[in-house]
């Protein structure tokens, strides 16, 4: 009987800890999912991770804390013309220009003080010895710890636009030089046809060639504002040239009622509305009153790059010295065809051209192309 007693017990606590057992089994089971889970979580962020870092348009650079590459993308290993493994342990200063070093130095100490640093330009050297110029946002990795592990730098090439730059700076003092010559030449004269006007007895007349007189004198006054400022273009959006023109013709046709106007449909291009306005306001407004046309036709036609928007009219033309004439003083920046080069240098803003045919007794055929591109600057004083 006891010995009954003692088996039973001995079963029932073989039971127990089987019971134990087979709860913790369970407990680890289902410990071991998660983990499992975790892992595979964990795998899905890497891939997503490293997806995101080969394939962003920007070079990243992982840089040790003494300045060495520990990992770099595939656009970061193409601007230096290397391979990964070429530059994988060596020193980030061998590829920045010799005046660059200390300053990349003294960024990586601010880093490590916990400054934030703004996005900078940085010149780099490529492998063969050729230059460009980066624009750099860099951060610093820590750990769960707050403990500095790594300098990420996330680079883009900026050589184009420096280039870029530097042309809008040399279209900006070209217009600068050439309003400036302009503006002195006409105030000298306005100045004389003022002392003219002066000595003339007073009348309505003269009251009112004065009031022109000081209309131009303004003109000249913003014209030399414009200069100094480079502010050529300011907002550029979506233009949509059939309501420009619509708006122009309809301002200038009682001009001259018996002018037929002949309106296809015209493209939207991108640019400043108003000196778009501007443009296409003299160019009519030119025909109008010098053409001796019945008609103008406006249309268009486009090719990869650009849009051509054509004015043509059906007036007496202009003769081959006019047009030579044009020609060179537009050249020679003199002031003679001022409304002329004023249209030239708004249309070259927009990174246009204009261009004039000519066929005499029949009329004159004024191009004018504007680029599909988007265009970056909204005046020529950026940069």
């Amino acid at each position: 009987m006891k010995f009954d007693i003692m088996a039973n017990m001995r079963n029932n606590k073989l039971q127990n800890n089987s019971s134990i057992m087979e709860s913790q089994l369970e407990k680890n089971k289902s410990l071991i999912k998660r983990l499992l889970l975790t892992q595979k979580q964990l795998n899905s962020i890497e891939k997503q991770y490293n997806g995101l870092f080969e394939l962003t348009n920007d070079g990243i650079f992982l840089i040790s804390l003494d300045q060495h590459f520990l990992d770099a993308n595939y656009n970061a290993t193409k601007m230096l013309g290397c391979s990964k493994e070429e530059i994988i342990g060596m020193s980030i200063l061998s590829f920045l220009a010799p005046e660059e070093r200390e300053d990349a130095k003294m960024k990586a100490e601010l880093l490590l003080s916990k400054v934030q640093l703004p996005i900078y330009e940085r010149r780099f050297i490529r492998k063969d010895g050729t230059t460009f110029v980066g624009e750099i946002n860099a951060s610093l990795v820590r750990n769960e710890k707050g403990e500095p592990q790594y300098i990420q730098s996330a680079v883009r090439d900026i050589s184009e636009k420096k280039k870029y730059q530097e042309k809008i700076k040399q279209q900006r003092d070209e217009l600068d030089n050439f309003s400036t010559m302009v503006a002195h030449d006409i105030k000298g004269k306005l100045q004389v046809l003022s002392l003219y006007l002066d000595s003339m007895p007073d009348s309505l007349l003269c009251r009112k060639a004065m009031n022109e007189v000081d209309e131009v004198n303004d003109f000249m006054d913003n014209l030399l504002l414009l200069a100094k400022k480079g502010l050529v273009l300011e907002e550029i959006t979506d233009v949509n040239l059939n309501k420009v023109i619509g708006k122009l013709v309809s301002k200038l046709a009682p001009l001259n009622p018996k002018l037929e106007f002949n309106l296809q449909k015209l493209p939207t291009v991108k640019g400043d509305e108003n000196k778009l306005f501007q443009i296409f306001e003299n160019l009519l407004l030119n025909t109008i009153q010098h053409a001796n046309a019945t008609k103008i036709r406006i249309f268009s036609k486009e090719n990869d790059e650009e849009n051509i928007i054509t004015i043509q009219d059906n007036g007496k033309g202009m003769t081959k010295e006019e047009i030579e004439e044009i020609i060179q003083q537009l050249n020679t920046k003199t002031i003679k065809h001022l409304g002329f080069g004023i249209i030239t240098k708004l249309v070259q803003a927009h990174e246009g051209n204009l261009t004039i045919q000519n066929n005499e007794g029949k009329g004159v055929r004024i191009d004018l192309s504007f680029p599909k591109k988007n265009q970056s600057p909204k005046n020529l004083g950026d940069g």
